[in-house]
């Protein structure tokens, strides 16, 4: 059986306790946990290196000191709103390989195990246009390749890129992920899926990828990363978790679970390596206690509208 960690995605504390010592504070003594994964929503790589290295120090001392665990950086909401390594500009997507290399450099500061999230989305013209896209893709897989080797040499341990709800963002498909998961880069680390279980209830193609349990049951070479989050099978939701809410996903989810051919409930877990579970919370909009809007900051309000990270490193 593996062994496994509970932690929590730091974007709860964008713009509202970017202090080192405060959002450690809160997931130490006000969570109760050891481990969590850093928001790059918290500290943009691409600005001044010494700042951010300087930042990156602060964040492992203090993390140190109350012996919390920093298991990997994520991209956030400012990195999921450019084009990145798709961008229809060829000067632009070199600009998004810069960025990924210094996200890649603030991981290593930061003393973490790997990095990723969103890689990139086409644009409508180019989505349309199957030539340009397969140049895009392969240039694509290309980067990501290279990106892997110089991750492995800043001494990371993995990349990985999240399946998306979007069709013109790569990976969205189980076919698509598992072209990328697949990816051979000699000398780099590998290129692990992080699964959001959301996304495909959103696609709506017709297809198992619109089936969270079809990408579950899917034989990965490396086990993906979960995003577990609050929803039924019609779309992705993040549902807030109200008692109400918590009831009515899970009789959903119930009845729409299927078993496999022995009985039981298909897993891609085959080996008894750790994992770990990071709380995600989405950005507060709504306090998950009283369930009114949110906006003034509040410590205890909006802090457990969650969704999970499962990760097999």
């Amino acid at each position: 059986m593996p062994h496994l960690h509970l932690g929590i995605n730091t974007c709860f504390a964008v713009k509202r306790w970017p202090e080192p010592e405060q959002w450690l504070t809160i997931v130490e003594q006000e969570l109760g946990l050891d481990c969590c994964q850093f928001s790059l929503d918290l500290v943009d790589p691409m600005l001044d290196e010494v700042a951010t290295a300087s930042y990156a120090n602060t964040v492992r001392t203090y993390a140190a000191a109350r012996g919390i665990f920093l298991h990997s950086t994520f991209t956030g909401l400012a990195a999921y709103s450019w084009s990145q390594l798709l961008h229809p500009d060829e000067a632009m997507r070199e600009a998004a390989m810069r960025w990924y290399e210094r996200a890649i450099d603030f991981t290593a500061h930061l003393g973490a195990l790997g990095t990723g999230g969103h890689i990139g989305a086409l644009s409508v013209r180019d989505a349309t246009n199957d030539l340009r896209k397969q140049a895009l893709i392969q240039e694509l897989r290309e980067r990501l390749a290279a990106l892997s080797r110089y991750a492995a040499r800043q001494g990371l341990q993995f990349l990985m890129f999240e399946n998306m709800a979007v069709s013109r963002e790569w990976g969205h498909s189980i076919e698509e992920a598992y072209s990328l998961i697949s990816l051979l880069a000699g000398g780099g680390v590998p290129i692990l899926l992080c699964l959001d279980v959301g996304h495909p209830c959103a696609l709506h193609t017709g297809t198992a990828s619109d089936d969270y349990l079809a990408w579950l049951a899917h034989p990965w070479p490396h086990t993906p990363l979960i995003h577990l989050q609050q929803t039924d099978r019609t779309g992705d939701h993040h549902c807030l978790l109200l008692q109400s809410t918590t009831a009515r996903v899970s009789s959903a989810q119930k009845a729409s679970s299927r078993p496999s051919n022995s009985g039981q409930m298909t897993s891609t877990s085959t080996c008894s390596l750790s994992r770990f579970i990071h709380l995600r919370p989405v950005m507060p909009r709504c306090c998950s206690i009283c369930g009114r809007a949110c906006n003034t900051g509040e410590r205890r309000c909006g802090l457990i509208n969650l969704y999970l990270i499962c990760c097999s490193v």
